[in-house]
């Protein structure tokens, strides 16, 4: 009596791997086995079944008061940075200075002996048109953001944020108006704590007179429907002074910013000199990020004065402006 027919089998392999069903060799193979020939193998489809495990670290960054005045953030919704600005205290010279960051903010890691952080990020592009438009010249055009006005500054009292260069520029009373604005610009964004609105509206308006305020939104952003206008693609060539045209101030004729209570020492830059605010430092190494711009900021006049005096003394400063650029002067200046 013919036995009924067997239900499949399954197998399952150490591992994870679990084996499908069986497949019955072929007659031909049988006939082969049965003159004596090797049998081949009999195919095997497998499934694998694969788990991935994965942790989602946020990432916003880990807030903790702002060191220069931890008075001035009570309440929960005030202001509460990791920093009070968008810089640390660096070169592109060599290694980290005490009080510097933890972690360089961008990827290069060739140090050498020198000073402060390595520095080398390239500012990120705008968003791209939907189409080029082109000059009677036929010279394609671009748009270009146009920064906030300071008529059209938020009024708010208490500390606040001061951004000079980033998506949407502005003074902000919030972090959670900070960060949607500094977000993917890394160093290219300017921003800054300031104890009080006026403190920043006053920085703010000298560096919109000056042209040193740019909005930058990205693609994709909620600031790219912001005001902008469409001006020539041109890109002139940027040839900076050499060091020995440089102007350096005499130390014994400086004079401590007023109002000010932090203080950069920009020892290599467009122009050198000790200034109240980061928008005044950033500006004046901007063009010569990656180049051998070198910054630092203290607390007190006295030391940033001290350090400039040693620098200026020891021949160690360098004034390397653009030429034909707006700090291509040899007189004292503001911004």
């Amino acid at each position: 009596m013919p036995s009924a027919p067997q239900t499949p089998r399954r197998m399952r392999v150490v591992g994870g791997v679990l084996g499908g069903v069986l497949r019955p060799a072929s007659p031909h193979a049988h006939a082969q086995a049965a003159e004596g020939a090797v049998a081949p193998p009999t195919p095997l489809r497998l499934r694998f079944n694969m788990v991935v495990e994965a942790e989602v670290v946020p990432s916003t960054p880990r807030p903790v008061e702002a060191q220069d005045d931890a008075n001035a953030l009570r309440g929960p919704t005030r202001v509460i940075v990791v920093d009070t600005d968008s810089e640390d205290e660096a070169d592109d010279n060599g290694q980290r200075q005490d009080g510097a960051a933890n972690e360089p903010l961008d990827g290069n890691d060739d140090a050498i002996d020198g000073d402060f952080d390595i520095d080398g990020a390239n500012p990120p592009r705008g968003p791209p048109p939907e189409y080029t438009p082109y000059t009677p010249t036929g010279i394609p055009m671009v748009k270009r953001y146009l920064p906030t006005p300071p008529s059209e500054l938020h009024v708010f009292d208490g500390p606040c944020f001061l951004l000079t260069t980033a998506q949407e520029t502005g003074v902000f009373q919030f972090e959670r108006e900070l960060l949607p604005r500094i977000a993917g610009l890394g160093r290219a964004a300017v921003w800054e704590y300031r104890r009080s609105r006026a403190d920043a509206v006053e920085i703010y308006t000298a560096a919109y007179e000056a042209g040193q305020v740019f909005a930058i939104p990205l693609e994709g952003s909620d600031f790219v429907n912001n005001p902008f206008e469409w001006v020539p693609d041109v890109h002139p060539n940027v040839v900076h002074r050499d060091a020995d045209e440089g102007y350096y101030p005499d130390p014994d004729h400086m004079r401590r910013p007023r109002g000010m209570y932090k203080f950069y020492f920009v020892k290599r830059g467009e122009e050198v000199g000790v200034f109240g605010s980061w928008h005044e430092a950033a500006i004046r190494i901007k063009s010569l990020r990656g180049k051998g711009a070198a910054w630092k900021r203290y607390w007190l006049y006295v030391d940033a004065k001290r350090a400039y005096r040693r620098a200026f003394y020891l021949d160690e400063l360098a004034a390397t402006p653009i030429i034909g650029g707006q700090f291509d002067i040899h007189a004292p200046r503001g911004f």
